[in-house]
Order: structure tokens, then sequence, then C-alpha cells
């Protein structure tokens, strides 16, 4: 039996989820289909407590927000709060993550980049600033 949520997201929620997405979330597999995560580090667990009040401004259902405590090679053994929270399951992911997701990771199209409102565009800013472009070659063997 699947868990996925079947109701239809509106140009706003499907502008926040792609903002969410640009910016420091991502979608990942699992059994019953595909799921989000927004993550968020350094001590923002004010900033994904804006979040989760924007997704359900929107109608954009979630678990609630987890904090972890790991350290990385950036802060030097150093353990440092972090925050996260699951967005239920949804028909809508499956499909963006066919989209976005390539061999080279996330990929926006202009199409969908066009699709964002400026809660999205917030969103993203907020999360990185930029775009990350990755020069790649491609061996023919």
């Amino acid at each position: 039996m699947k868990h996925i949520v079947k109701s239809k997201f509106n140009s706003k929620s499907k502008s926040l989820i792609l903002g969410l997405l640009i910016g420091d979330g991502t979608i990942c597999k699992n059994k019953y289909g595909c799921q989000m995560k927004v993550h968020q580090g350094r001590g923002m667990k004010e900033y994904t407590e804006w979040k989760v009040k924007m997704m359900d401004k929107y109608g954009v259902k979630h678990g609630d927000i987890n904090t972890i405590y790991c350290s990385t090679n950036f802060t030097n053994g150093e353990k440092r709060e972090s925050s996260y929270v699951w967005l239920k399951n949804h028909i809508f992911y499956d499909v963006l993550r066919r989209i976005v997701y390539t061999e080279y990771g996330k990929v926006f199209s202009r199409k969908l980049l066009n699709r964002l409102t400026s809660l999205g565009l917030a969103i993203w800013y907020m999360d990185d600033g930029s775009l990350n472009f990755k020069k790649h070659t491609l061996n023919d063997g």
C-alpha cells in the first residue's frame, strides 16, 4: 500500500517546492516513491521553522523538524547543530526527481526556473545565493 499524498499543488506551492529544491532540498527515493528533505546546517533552526511556516501556508505536508549534532571536516571535529524536515510523499516529487536529477546532479531548465515566484527565488537566494557550475568531461571510451 502506497502512502503518497494525492492532493494537487497550486503554482505557489510548486514554486515554494522548487525554491526549496534548488536551495538546500533534496529528493530521495523510498519504498513508497519519492520524498523531499529540507536540511539546514550551522544552527539555522529558526530559518527551518520559517520554511515550515511557508509550507503550512501553501499546503505542503511535512513531518516534524528534527535536530541533530554532527561534525564535518569543515568544523575540525566540533559538533554543530543541524535541522531537517521531511516532506510527506507526493507524486509531484516523483515527477520532479525524474525531471531535475541527471548523472551530473540537479539540473534546472529555463522552463522550471520561470515557474519560480518571488518566494521561491528568495528561498533559493537565502539557501545558496548562486548556482554552482561544475565542468564535466565525458570519456568516449
